[in-house]
Parts: structure tokens; C-alpha cells; sequence
């Protein structure tokens, strides 16, 4: 036994996991391997992807079934165009606007997937006709996800929905709380569902890993989570201890179901007591940031890396974007959080803060008080390069007297949303604008 570190033994090992894979699909050829390689997502730095098993083979199933369906169109529909350009990266053409043709010399540094995006030329996936329906072909996509929304459960067959009845008429107490007025079963019911798995986690987790965990953006479903972490299970049970349903009055939106458990752990529809004005729309109240995988029926893929709170503190003793324009920053994150624009806004509502000196300046010239959030542009801005993609996020506050036009204040933030996870490169501070805030 020796340990042993570098390319050559890294090679050797890589060549030998893909042997073993490919022996496992003999129709398979050279370029199916490796399109099957660059799905398997980006590097992490130095660090490349993972080769995991289950997620090699379904990426070299897709790969060989659209390779196979360009070759013979009338006998498959061909919903994925996806197909390696080159030698070992794809083309990433025109996937960056107001960056040039800097991507192929991106993924080339950096060995990442490709950035498909539409142009004057259509898709550079290779659909017939540009008609691209690759989940990539969103201009300034780079694979990465920071989406805000809602994690939710959801079983996916009878057997699981049983199973889970079974558990909860020896783990479940005598009552808990219902997270709507809305009838609806208790496996449905995202507060049964935590009730549940989190009543004894070393004895529930095996269930929690058959459930299919979504996801939602404004009640739609948007991904499919595959946490990368088994312990992450853990962190998804918690999440669904919220309530996604706001009162008027400021309450839970929950409602109190009490009495004895029927058979399976269910309740008399006759228990349910509701509480509090009527529910108003679902809440976007959690943050998953990861790499984006396939489409799939349920949603798209996210390998997930790191799950949070919304409302969880960013730094202490000081206020957050997200509290001070809530309801304007709401609006911004309504997105999938795949574009790098989109996971810019996402990122500043979710994790930054203003300093004393910046709130004490907003407050000085009644910002907060008599201006409103007019709108807030994102661009590529000029620190942008072949090895990094920075985004100028403009805020634009307007103060209307009268009639005539509206007194502006602007300010600008820096992101830098090259890698999975975004971070601040320059602080909040005032905008000068040269013509180039559009």
C-alpha cells in the first residue's frame, strides 16, 4: 500500500474508473465517453468533478440516445441536441454577452462544460434549425446555480407515502400543527412530513433519502435537490419546519390539528381547526447553491452543496439589503438563479449587509425614508476578463416632487460570479453613471 498524488497516478486511476463504466455500455463509443465527461460538471478550482457511478451512466445514456437520435431523427424525438465540439471541451462560441468570444478560452483554463447560449446563429448545441432546448442555452449561464426558493418533499410512490404512515403512527404525538387551511393529506403536508422525519432522525433518514426534494420557485417547480452529502438530508428535514404560508397578521399561517391519530397517523378532517386571517402566497424563504445537472420530468438537477436560511443573520448589528427593499429585492430573485446576472442578485439579497458608514450615509440623505427603488440593471463590467466574469450591480433610487422628472441616487455593488459561489468585490458605494448602466 502507498499513497501516491500527482497526474500520472490520477491518469491511470481516471482511465481505469471509465474502462469500467464503459464496459457497463459496450454500444457506446469514444465521442459518448467523453461528452459523458464534460456532464459531469465544473471544476472546483484545480479540482475536477467527481466520476460518480449513477450519475456517469445517465449522463452517457443521454449522450448516446441524442447522439443516435441526430443520426436517425425519425426514429427518436431528440429533445437534447447536447454534443462535444472539439476534442475534449465544447464550444462555447457567443454563451457570454458583451464579453467577446472569451469562453472557449474560459473553458479551455478551466476545463468546465459548456455555456450554450442562442445567437444570430442559433443554439451552439447543434439543434436543428437554432430551436435549442437545452436548460444551458440561457445567455450568461455557466452551470452554477443560487437560487431562492422553497424546500419541499414530496413521495414519490405509494409505497413510500406508506412507509412514511407506518413511522408516523409510532413516532408522530398526539398532535401538531397543519401548514395550511387547505385540505390536503397529511403526507402532503410539509409540517406532518417534518413532524415525521425529524422525530428520530437516525431512524427516519433512510426514508427522507427515497423522498424526491424539490425545490420551488413561487410554488413552481424548479429543481430536483441531490444533495452531495448524505448528512445534508438532515439539513432538508429542518427546512420544512417553516411555514411557506404568511399570514396577514403576521402568524405561522399554520393550522392546529388536534385528537387521536387514525390508522397510518392521519387526522379527521373534522380536527383541523384554522386560525388567522386567510393564507397569502407562498413564501421564497430558503437558499441551494450547487451545479446545475440535467433536465429531468421532475425538474433540473442541482448537486448541492450548500443549503440556508434566507432570513439567517449575514453579519451581526447589521442590516441586510434584503431588509431594507424587501419587497423590491423580492421581485429581483424571482428567477431560476442559473443566469450569472441572476445569481448576482440572489447573492446580494441572500448574503449581503451594508456597513455602519453605508447605512449611515443612506439614512443621512433620507434614502431609506422618501426615495423608492426605481430599478436595478445588471452588467458585465469592465473588470471582466478571460479568467474572470464580474457583474456591476446598479441600484437606482428615485425621489419624485411633482411632476417633473425624479431626483436619482445611484449605487453600485461588484460581484464576482465566476465559481459556484459568488462573492463581493467591490463594497456598496455611489454610482456615477456614464451612459453605460443598460
Amino acid at each position: 500500500m502507498a499513497v501516491m498524488s500527482g497526474t500520472s497516478v490520477a491518469t491511470a486511476v481516471a482511465s481505469g474508473t471509465l474502462a469500467q463504466l464503459w464496459s457497463a455500455r459496450p454500444d457506446a463509443d469514444g465521442a459518448d465517453i467523453r461528452a459523458a465527461v464534460a456532464c459531469l460538471g465544473p471544476r472546483n478550482g484545480p479540482v475536477p468533478p467527481m466520476i460518480a457511478r449513477d450519475t456517469f451512466l445517465a449522463a452517457l445514456d443521454q449522450t448516446h440516445a441524442t447522439m443516435m437520435a441526430r443520426a436517425s431523427p425519425a426514429e427518436c424525438g431528440g429533445l437534447n441536441y447536447a454534443r462535444l465540439q472539439g476534442e475534449t471541451i465544447m464550444n462555447i462560441g457567443n454563451g457570454l454577452p458583451r464579453l467577446s468570444n472569451r469562453g472557449a478560452a474560459r473553458a479551455a483554463e478551466t476545463g468546465q462544460t459548456a455555456i450554450l447560449a442562442s445567437g444570430p446563429a442559433g443554439c451552439a448545441c447543434g439543434a436543428p434549425g437554432g430551436k435549442c432546448t437545452c436548460v444551458e442555452s440561457q445567455d450568461g449561464a455557466n452551470g452554477f446555480v443560487y437560487a431562492i426558493g422553497t424546500v419541499e418533499a414530496e413521495c414519490p410512490s405509494v409505497a413510500i407515502e406508506r412507509e412514511m404512515q407506518a413511522l408516523a403512527s409510532t413516532l408522530l404525538p398526539e398532535s401538531w400543527e397543519s401548514d395550511t387551511d387547505v385540505p390536503t393529506k397529511p403526507t402532503e403536508d410539509r409540517s406532518w412530513q417534518y413532524a415525521v422525519l425529524s422525530a428520530d432522525k437516525e431512524m427516519t433518514r433512510y426514508i427522507a433519502r427515497q423522498l424526491t426534494w424539490r425545490l420551488t420557485i413561487e410554488d413552481i417547480h424548479v429543481f430536483v435537490l441531490r444533495p452531495r452529502d448524505p448528512r445534508d438530508y438532515d439539513l432538508l428535514i429542518d427546512h420544512l419546519s417553516r411555514s411557506k404560508y404568511p399570514r396577514l397578521d403576521g402568524g405561522t399561517g399554520k393550522t392546529k390539528v388536534r385528537g387521536k391519530k387514525k390508522a397510518g397517523g392521519e387526522k379527521k378532517a373534522s380536527d383541523s381547526m384554522p386560525s388567522g386571517p386567510p393564507i397569502e402566497r407562498p413564501r421564497d424563504m430558503d437558499v441551494v447553491v450547487g451545479v446545475a445537472g440535467s433536465q429531468t420530468p421532475d425538474g433540473i438537477e442541482v448537486l448541492v452543496d450548500q443549503i440556508f436560511a434566507l432570513n439567517e443573520p449575514v453579519a451581526p448589528e447589521r442590516p441586510s439589503l434584503a431588509g431594507l427593499f424587501a419587497g423590491d429585492l423580492d421581485q429581483l430573485a424571482d428567477n431560476y438563479g442559473l443566469k450569472n446576472e441572476d445569481r448576482a442578485y440572489n447573492y446580494l439579497k441572500a448574503r449581503y449587509a451594508l456597513s455602519p458608514e453605508n447605512l449611515n450615509e443612506m439614512e443621512k440623505r433620507k434614502i431609506t425614508a422618501e426615495y423608492e427603488l426605481a430599478e436595478s440593471p445588471a452588467i458585465y463590467s469592465r473588470l471582466s476578463g478571460d479568467n474572470r466574469r464580474i457583474v456591476r450591480v446598479i441600484y437606482t433610487f428615485n425621489k419624485y416632487k411633482g411632476s417633473g422628472l425624479p431626483h436619482q441616487i445611484k449605487y453600485f455593488v461588484r460581484v464576482d460570479v465566476t465559481d459556484e459561489f459568488p462573492f463581493t468585490v467591490t463594497p456598496w458605494q455611489p454610482y456615477l453613471s456614464r451612459g453605460e448602466d443598460r
